[in-house]
C-alpha cells in the first residue's frame, strides 16, 4: 500500500474507532507525543495517554445510547518531508440517540500533521476546526 492510501486509511480508522467508542484504538493512531485539539483551549491534549484519557472521558460522559458517525472527505495530502505530511480533511458528524433519526451535528475541517514511524503513519497533530 502506498503512502497516500495508508494516510487515507489512517483518517478512516480515526473516524471508525472514535464512532465505535474505542478509546484505546483511537489514541493508538497518535504518535507518543501526538496532540489532539479542538478550537477551544480546554480541549488541547498532548501525548498518547492524555489523548486516550480525553476519549475515555468523552465516551463515559456521553449518553450510552448516543451514536455518532464521522464522514471525512476531500483529503488534501501534502508531503512535507520523507516521513511527514500535512493532511487537511473536511468532515461532517451525524448523531442519534436511541431510536431517534440521525441529525447533522457538526461540520468542519481537520488540520492534521502526520509522521511516519517505521512503516506506519501517525497523527502528530489532529486539530479540529469549525468554520
Amino acid at each position: 500500500m502506498n503512502d497516500h492510501e495508508q494516510i487515507r486509511q489512517l483518517v478512516a480508522t480515526w473516524a471508525r474507532t472514535y464512532d465505535s467508542r474505542d478509546a484505546q484504538g483511537w489514541s493508538a493512531l497518535f504518535a507518543d507525543n501526538g496532540r489532539f485539539a479542538v478550537d477551544r483551549p480546554e480541549r488541547n491534549h498532548v501525548g498518547r495517554a492524555e489523548v486516550r484519557q480525553y476519549a475515555e472521558t468523552a465516551f463515559e460522559t456521553s449518553p450510552a445510547d448516543r451514536k455518532t458517525r464521522h464522514y471525512c472527505a476531500s483529503p488534501v495530502i501534502r508531503f512535507t518531508g520523507e516521513d511527514s505530511a500535512d493532511v487537511d480533511v473536511d468532515f461532517v458528524v451525524y448523531s442519534a440517540r436511541g431510536g431517534d433519526p440521525w441529525a447533522l451535528t457538526s461540520v468542519g475541517r481537520y488540520l492534521n500533521k502526520l509522521i511516519r514511524e517505521g512503516d506506519k503513519w501517525y497523527f502528530l497533530e489532529n486539530l479540529v476546526t469549525h468554520p
